[in-house]
């Protein structure tokens, strides 16, 4: 509206901006801790179960099975993972290894007896609310005797992007056969964050 009055003309105008940014979450995961050695050592020929047990987060070797040649672990190992991103992950592992047999006996058939020779993993939150859901809070197989158990196995359903709040452990077993091959075994481990 213009108006005219003795001092001339006057009016109001007025204009609406806007100013908008679209926020996209990145995903990322690291490790803090991503390698677990259990030493040297071998199977207790005098053990009759037929495999020893050897733990990441219980630093206890089963000595009645197992004989050390080397330092055992004094103290949980296990693996760190941390949601380096800024959104909620799903995180999965799958390994590199298609049986517990291949992986302690050199590959299907190397085992010469039906004894355990497995690998379990467990997940626990690092900090008190990492995952907000799907911890794998019990020993669950990664590799059985005679096969991988999936391609793709959860580790933890929803992990947090918050500091202090963004950290998992993964512990491993090693159900080592009484028969498995002398030489280093190794096991790797293919950890994935997909944004949720």
């Amino acid at each position: 509206m213009l108006m005219i009055n003795d001092n001339g003309i006057t009016g109001k105008v007025t204009a609406t901006g806007t100013a908008a940014t679209s926020l996209n979450g990145s995903a990322g995961i690291s490790m803090a801790d991503s390698s677990i050695a259990f030493g040297s050592g071998y199977y207790n020929a005098s053990c009759t179960q037929g495999y020893a047990r050897l733990s990441s987060n219980n630093p206890v070797a089963d000595t009645s099975c197992w004989i050390n040649t080397t330092a055992y672990l004094t103290s949980d190992d296990q693996h760190v993972i941390r949601n380096s991103g800024t959104t909620l992950l799903n995180v999965t592992l799958d390994s590199d290894m298609t049986s517990g047999e291949a992986l302690f006996c050199g590959g299907d058939g190397g085992c010469l007896s039906t004894n355990t020779a497995e690998v379990k993993y467990l997940s626990n939150n690092e900090e008190p609310n990492s995952c907000n859901l799907g911890l794998v809070s019990s020993m669950t197989d990664v590799l059985t005797y005679s096969g991988e158990v999936g391609s793709t196995l959860d580790v933890c359903d929803s992990l947090n992007y918050e500091d202090e709040n963004d950290e998992l452990r993964v512990a491993y077993e090693f159900f080592v056969p009484a028969d498995a091959t002398s030489g280093e075994k190794t096991l790797t481990i293919t950890y994935t964050g997909t944004a949720l």
